[in-house]
């Protein structure tokens, strides 16, 4: 099952920061909109990896909390640009 949910958040990490920076781009409210909804699945795959593994590592704990961090200021962000972009 880990595997699965790996292969998921990588395929889920690839489209958000694809999705993320072309919207970002072409200052597209629709993409903003939906790099914050992929953010928010990325931020559920991380909740797995740090609840639900039967081991976990000081150093999973680190990544997942670095990923968390830069998830909500992506989240932060986008918000703003479209608020920005809205204008």
């Amino acid at each position: 099952m880990r595997s699965d949910v790996t292969a998921c958040n990588f395929c889920l990490q690839a489209c958000r920061l694809f999705i993320g920076s072309k919207g970002n781009k072409t200052e597209n409210l629709a993409m903003i909109v939906m790099l914050i909804v992929l953010s928010c699945f990325s931020a559920l795959a991380n909740v797995f990896y740090i609840n639900f593994q039967t081991y976990v590592l000081r150093l999973d704990l680190i990544f997942n909390s670095v990923s968390f961090t830069f998830i909500g200021l992506e989240i932060i962000f986008g918000i703003l640009s479209i608020v920005r972009f809205a204008k």
